[in-house]
């Protein structure tokens, strides 16, 4: 992502855009203070050729509730505040599409930044030399065991620090090397449920869709 934001121009912010477009910021409740905006999932299209990879701004809702289905609600403001998003990506120059949280479960979203530190290994890392032999050795035992276990054999087999170790698993994790169902809480002690390369599959579809 590094090299992908030094590409990106600067946005005049939000409260320019609200400014511009007649549409009222919002404020921290019982202050004058404006809040700080955030969005949803920022994406790098990591599965597109170097020359053609980007990011995207995604705004997750749960389209298919009564918020979304039938009238909406004016005091929610929830058209206002993606219609600035939107905009906001418009003047960034990057795609920007609204997605139903059935695509991205609230705990795919809560593990990202415990997994997304570990999605790239630079190649003098301690774990980056460990991943293809581990992978190798036990890959396709993998499946039947923990995360825990994995993190187990890396210490014994192949003498990693824990730091380390965790940093395997935590690859091993994100990139789906063991299909691992991320929509739901992973529990490091138990044999991962398939569904993980099913659910990255359906959003890199969703991704393109947008485009």
């Amino acid at each position: 992502m590094d090299s992908l934001n030094r590409l990106l121009p600067r946005s005049s912010g939000t409260l320019e855009i609200c400014k511009r477009a007649g549409i009222e910021h919002g404020m921290f409740v019982g202050t004058s203070y404006p809040y700080i905006w955030t969005m949803d999932l920022c994406a790098t299209l990591a599965w597109l050729p170097d020359e053609h990879q980007q990011c995207a701004l995604i705004s997750v809702k749960p389209l298919s509730s009564e918020q979304y289905t039938g009238d909406i609600d004016p005091i929610a403001r929830g058209p206002e505040k993606l219609e600035v998003e939107r905009l906001y990506a418009l003047e960034l120059g990057i795609p920007y599409f609204v997605a139903d949280r059935s695509i991205y479960p609230g705990p795919l979203l809560g593990q990202l930044e415990w997994l997304s530190v570990a999605s790239v290994l630079r190649p003098s890392h301690p774990a980056s030399k460990a991943l293809n032999p581990f992978l190798q050795k036990f890959g396709p035992e993998l499946q039947a065991l923990s995360p825990n276990e994995w993190k187990r054999l890396l210490q014994l087999d192949f003498g990693l620090v824990t730091e380390v170790a965790d940093t395997v698993v935590q690859h091993i994790l994100w990139h789906q090397f063991v299909d691992v169902d991320l929509s739901k809480n992973v529990n490091l002690d138990a044999v991962p449920k398939r569904g993980g390369r099913g659910l990255r599959n359906a959003i890199r579809e969703n991704l393109r869709g947008a485009k």
